[in-house]
This record gives structure tokens, C-alpha cells and sequence, in this order.
């Protein structure tokens, strides 16, 4: 016990020691002229200005969104994510030629970074820096990190790291991305610089993240995206991407790399103006249509996304995409509020047209649909409709026009 006591003491000395020695040998870094000091101040009053300016016209909206069930009364404790899931950049090469078929790519795609091999090297890799703290403390966060998407924290943990207001998917892909960017790079230089590893090593950690690859494309929905040929080249190519790092071959790695820089440019064309939509027979005819009647309410039936077609023609529309909710419009199909823990939210909105009773079901988070009893349409004041399927309910409606080219139609109510 007693000798416990002189290392706690002897380790308490030396991080004393180190922050004294760092500040005194620093100490004219910390000197601040008239300039900086002006410079600071107008940097901070524009900072806080343009908090406060947002606030004030944003206030109200704000105020509605923290009174949603969702996202404002989400609150995450982490724990939600799937291990294999971390590895979706082994399909982002992919995406700039096909859609994935199990979400969508702004969902899938995410930072390539070399984590596997990060968490296999980096005890191995540090003692080669000489900036050791910062090192620490970024490794570390990214622990914390990973622990966070697959180990479920206790409240107060959540609420003190702000992490709460984080889903795992965003945390993942996003901000655990970038810093295992930084990392990966920081690992991939000390390697070709010092070329640490014996040839055991290299392998034993090449068989490794072959492991996790394998896994991650096998036992998720990336196979079925890729197919078994495309699956078993892509595990080559990463594979031997993490040969040629831990070979400190620099060369060799970055002509390995260059067809994902490549595919990475080839990603999100820069498109000029709106005439991919505008110029669309059903745009011309609801454009034609509003200007005849202006002012009129529109719904899109059985799809999400021509209710935003509508939006983007600037039509007034009753579906599409809810960023706070209508709850008074709502509770005009739902008198006694049985479904406002399903409406109360931000919300992508898909409204089906059926003969039964109206109902709201909650299809993701950010996901509902009404399925509204074919007299109740009349009650949210629609009188368009814009439709992917003709619709054999009788109501008072009648179909004024059908574009060959889509399929897409539009009726009038009465």
C-alpha cells in the first residue's frame, strides 16, 4: 500500500511538472497584442451576433420542434448500430454507378478510413510519436465513439457528452468518420516513415481485418448490392490496400487508391438550373393547371416523392415533407388525437388513399403514413391529386389528366 501511495504520488508530480514545464517554456506563445485582442472581440460579437440573429427569427420553429415526439423528445443513450455496419465505405467506390438497393446513398455512404487496422496498430504505432498527448486523447475519443454505437450509457453520461442529441447511424458515419480519417492518416505516415512491423505482424493483421471485411460484406445487405463478383473484388482491393500500408509501400498504396479517388470525383455532377424537373410533361401540366387556379391545395397519393415534386413546382401541398408539424390539420382526420404521438413530428409524409378507416402508421422516425378513408380527403380542403396508380374508390373526382411518358395522374375533387 505504502508504495502505491509514492507512485500516485510520483505520477501526480510529474503531470505537475509537465504542465508547469509546458506553460513556462511556451510562455511567450501566450502573449496577445492590441490587434489580436480587437480581432478577438469582433470575431466574437460577429459569432454571438449571428447566434442571437438566428435565434430570433428561428425562435418560434425551434420552440415547435423541441415540443415533437420526434426529434424533440429523442434522446439517445447509444447501443443502437450494428458492428458490421461500420465498414459501408467498402461500397462507396460503387455508388456513383448504381443505387444502392437497401437504403439510400446518402444514407450508405461515409468516410473511408482504415479503422480495423487502426485499433490493431496504434499501441504499437504511438511510441514513434512525439506528440503523444494529442494522439491519446484522439484515440481515446474514438474508443469512447465505437463504445458509444454498440454499449447502451446511462442517461447522465449522455446528457454531460451531449451525445444524446447524436443517432448512432449519423455518429458513425459522420463524426467517427472524420476522426478516423485524421487517425488513419496519422498511422498510415508513421508506418511508411518507420516500418515497423516483422512480416508475422503484417500478415497476422491482414488476416484479421480480411475477418472483419469478409464479415461486414457477407452479413449485411452490401452482398446483395455488390453480388459475389463484385463482393470478392472489393475485399481483394481493401485487403491489399492494407498490405501495401503495412508494408509502408507508399507508392504502391496510393496507386491502389487512385481508382477510389477517381469514383470519388465522378459522384454528385454539378447540375445547372431546375429543367430536369420543369421541364417534365406532368410540371408543365400542373404548372398549367395552377395558373388556371391558383392557390389550391394538392396531395400526392402512394409516394413520398411526388408530394416534393409538387413542392419544387412551388405547388401548396399537403404532403411531402413536414419539417414541424401540422398537428390542426392533422386532427381534422383525427378528432380525438389517437395517432398524435405519430403526426406530432418532423416527418417525410406518404398519404394513401383506401376505403377503410383513417389511420396514421409510423413507419420510421422521420417516416408516416395516412391512410385516409376516401371521404375524409374532402375534409382536408384538397383539390388536386396527383397520383402513380388510378384510383378505383368512388369518390367525387374526376381524372383530367394522365402522362404517357410516367404514368403519373391527376384528378379533380368535387
Amino acid at each position: 500500500m505504502k508504495s502505491l501511495f509514492y507512485v500516485r504520488k510520483s505520477l501526480r508530480l510529474k503531470a505537475s511538472d509537465y504542465c508547469k514545464t509546458l506553460i513556462l517554456d511556451n510562455r511567450s506563445l501566450f502573449k496577445i497584442n492590441r490587434k489580436e485582442i480587437i480581432t478577438l472581440f469582433f470575431s466574437v460579437l460577429f459569432a454571438l451576433g449571428s447566434v442571437l440573429f438566428y435565434l430570433y427569427y428561428a425562435l418560434d420553429d425551434l420552440k415547435l420542434m423541441l415540443g415533437t415526439d420526434y426529434p424533440g423528445n429523442r434522446f439517445v443513450q447509444g447501443g443502437g448500430f450494428s458492428l458490421l455496419e461500420l465498414q459501408n465505405y467498402l461500397v462507396n467506390w460503387l455508388l456513383p454507378f448504381k443505387d444502392v438497393n437497401f437504403s439510400n446513398n446518402s444514407e450508405v455512404s461515409s468516410y473511408y478510413n482504415f479503422i480495423p487496422l487502426l485499433l490493431l496498430t496504434f499501441v504499437a504505432l504511438i511510441r514513434y510519436e512525439k506528440r503523444k498527448y494529442t494522439f491519446y486523447s484522439l484515440y481515446l475519443f474514438m474508443l469512447f465513439q465505437l463504445s458509444w454505437l454498440f454499449v447502451k450509457y446511462p442517461s447522465f453520461i449522455a446528457k454531460i457528452s451531449l451525445f444524446s442529441y447524436v443517432q448512432e447511424g449519423r455518429l458513425a458515419h459522420i463524426a467517427l468518420g472524420f476522426l478516423s480519417v485524421l487517425l488513419s492518416i496519422w498511422m498510415i505516415g508513421i508506418i511508411i516513415e518507420h516500418k515497423p512491423f516483422s512480416k508475422f505482424e503484417k500478415v497476422c493483421s491482414c488476416i484479421v481485418v480480411a475477418i472483419i471485411y469478409a464479415s461486414s460484406l457477407i452479413n449485411t445487405p452490401m452482398m446483395s448490392y455488390l453480388g459475389i463478383v463484385l463482393t470478392i473484388v472489393t475485399l481483394i482491393w481493401f485487403l491489399t490496400i492494407n498490405y501495401f500500408i503495412c508494408n509502408g509501400k507508399f507508392k504502391l498504396f496510393a496507386v491502389v487508391m487512385l481508382p477510389i479517388v477517381i469514383t470519388g470525383m465522378l459522384i454528385n455532377p454539378i447540375s445547372r438550373g431546375t429543367g430536369a424537373i420543369k421541364n417534365l410533361e406532368i410540371s408543365k401540366e400542373i404548372i398549367n393547371i395552377e395558373s388556371r387556379s391558383p392557390g389550391q391545395t394538392w396531395m400526392a397519393n402512394n409516394s413520398i416523392y411526388n408530394g416534393q415534386l409538387l413542392v419544387s413546382l412551388g405547388m401548396k401541398v399537403l404532403n411531402g415533407v413536414h419539417f414541424t408539424p401540422d398537428i390542426s390539420l392533422w386532427e381534422k382526420v383525427d378528432t380525438q388525437g389517437k395517432y398524435r404521438d405519430i403526426y406530432n413530428r418532423y416527418a417525410h409524409v406518404m398519404v394513401n388513399i383506401v376505403n377503410e378507416e383513417t389511420n396514421f402508421v409510423l413507419d420510421n422516425p422521420d417516416v408516416f403514413t395516412l391512410n385516409i378513408h376516401y371521404r375524409d380527403v374532402s375534409k382536408l380542403n384538397v383539390k388536386y391529386l396527383l397520383s402513380n396508380v388510378e384510383i378505383p374508390i368512388e369518390m367525387n373526382i374526376e381524372p383530367i389528366y394522365k402522362d404517357l411518358n410516367s404514368g403519373l395522374l391527376i384528378y379533380q375533387l368535387y
